[in-house]
């Protein structure tokens, strides 16, 4: 179970939020220290460190088990992540990794979603190129719309 710690300083004006986890007992099993934190999916959960960070993945213990390194993710389905790196004129590719954080198909994609089936749905290769595709674990396109 996931949950939400905020705290409102209001001589200060602002409110500091942060995520962890809890068990069913409502007690912390990961303290409240993350900026965001979605729900674990295959052992893996996707967090920041702080409010505006890039994004990573923590274990069910709380530790860091690929450091923050991307600018936007999804969860794991079927053995992989998509995940978004930042290009140097500052646009998103998105690519998949495993769950050591190794890249298993490299940043290509305007969009990337979660594997289903064994296909997940991609955009195009090039940006502006306004097609979609179902690509396999290996890459490959089984399905293209263009």
């Amino acid at each position: 179970m996931q949950v939400e710690v905020v705290d409102n300083s209001v001589y200060r004006g602002y409110k500091e939020r942060r995520y962890g986890f809890i068990d069913c007992a409502g007690k912390f099993v990961i303290p409240a220290r993350f900026g965001m934190a979605k729900k674990f999916s295959e052992g893996r959960a996707l967090i920041t460190l702080t409010d505006r960070s890039d994004v990573g993945f923590i274990d069910a213990s709380g530790k860091v088990v690929i450091k923050p390194q991307f600018v936007d993710g999804q969860n794991f389905s079927e053995g992989l992540a998509a995940v978004a790196v930042e290009t140097t004129d500052t646009k998103k590719l998105w690519c998949y990794i495993n769950p050591e954080g190794e890249w298993t198909i490299t940043p290509r994609f305007q969009h990337a979603g979660p594997f289903r089936g064994e296909l997940a749905a991609v955009d195009c290769d090039h940006y502006g190129a306004r097609c979609q595709a179902y690509i396999d674990k290996t890459g490959t396109a089984r399905w293209r719309k263009t």
